[in-house]
Order: structure tokens, then sequence, then C-alpha cells
């Protein structure tokens, strides 16, 4: 999926609306295609816990901050619930970002979705 528009940063200044157009766009990206990865609502999981991991690629390197990415992640952990790969989004647990620079495709976060195991 594509990068988290710059309005979705704790950081960003801009204008509340700006950022809610962001927002509501981002969350039906991630539901939409967490829809399609399990195979349309019919394949619907539902975990209580789950382990989430993002996985950032980008062209230049430069340090970047793993809390604010993860933060910036909000929108898309709201549409992984709104697809029903949990329950609920409290349920999920951020693994530290993995930051990785490829100057051959596009810029993208990879957003791997596993069951935690009690």
């Amino acid at each position: 999926m594509r990068l988290p528009p710059k309005a979705l940063s704790p950081n960003a200044r801009g204008h509340w609306a700006k950022r809610g157009r962001a927002y509501r766009r981002y969350k039906e990206d991630a539901c939409l295609l967490a829809l399609a990865a399990q195979g349309g609502p019919a394949g619907r999981r539902e975990w209580r816990r789950a382990r989430v991991v993002c996985h950032f690629f980008y062209r230049v390197r430069r340090r970047r901050d793993g809390d604010n990415l993860i933060a910036s992640m909000k929108a898309a952990f709201d549409g992984l619930e709104a697809a029903g790969v949990v329950r609920d989004d409290s349920g999920l647990i951020q693994v530290p970002p993995r930051i990785t620079v490829d100057r051959q495709t596009r810029p993208r976060v990879e957003i791997t979705v596993e069951p935690e195991t009690p």
C-alpha cells in the first residue's frame, strides 16, 4: 500500500478537514486491501489479538522516526478493524517498524498481520 500521507503524521500542522479526508481515504484503502488479501468478506478472520509489522520502503536513505511512522498508520489500523481482521484495533500489538531503502520501486508500506498466540 502507498505510504501514509503527510497530513496523517503526528507532526503535521495542516487544516483539520484536509487531515480528515486523508484519514478516511487511507482507512478505506487499508480496509479494501485487507478484504482482498482475505479473499473478500467471506474470508474474514476477526482475531482478538494480532501482531502487526509495518515495513516501510523509501527511495532515499535518511533518518526516520519509527514512533511517528507507527502513529501515522492509525488510519490503516482502523481499516484493518473495519475489514474484520481484528475485533478491535486495541488488540493490535505494534512491532517497531522496519525501514528499508528500495531505489528500484515506488515508496510503499507493507503490513503483515499475524495472530498473537497466548
